[in-house]
Order: structure tokens, then C-alpha cells, then sequence
């Protein structure tokens, strides 16, 4: 079975997942060796712009298809996009 092919409730399972390895690698990382400082915008220990960001680019990756995100890409010449697949 292809990945396309997953219900939603897999692919969903799937971004959380994901976003829970993101929050893993925040509690273990970024707020143990004081890497939040350096990070506009990061607040300790609470959802933040980096949260949600992340969650946006992994829901992009995992709902839309490859495709509709190479066309809908504003970078001219961007490398990601030129790869072919």
C-alpha cells in the first residue's frame, strides 16, 4: 500500500507522530542545553511560533501530494522542487 493511499486517520496518526518527536527533540534539546535563547520567538515550555510552524510544514508535507506542492511553489529555481521523483 502507498503512503497516498493511507486513510486520514493514518495519516493523521502519522503528524502526530511526528509532531511528538518535534516535542521530544525540544524538551531533550533545545530547553535542556539553553538552545532557546537563540531562537526569536521560542517560548519555553509552551506551544509557540515554532510549534506551529513545524505542525505547517508537516501537515503540508503529509496531506498534499508532491506534485501540488511543486506547482504551488513561489521560489523560482528553488533545488527542493527540481528534484525529480
Amino acid at each position: 500500500m502507498k503512503f497516498k493511499q493511507l486513510p486520514f486517520i493514518a495519516k493523521f496518526a502519522i503528524l502526530l507522530t511526528c509532531f511528538n518527536t518535534w516535542v521530544i527533540i525540544e524538551e531533550f534539546i533545545i530547553d535542556r542545553f539553553g538552545y532557546w535563547q537563540f531562537l526569536p520567538f521560542y517560548k519555553k515550555g509552551i506551544f509557540c511560533l515554532w510549534d506551529a510552524g513545524f505542525l505547517a510544514i508537516a501537515a503540508l508535507l503529509i496531506f498534499y501530494n508532491w506534485k501540488t506542492i511543486k506547482e504551488k511553489c513561489f521560489i523560482s529555481n528553488c533545488k527542493i522542487c527540481s528534484i525529480k521523483t
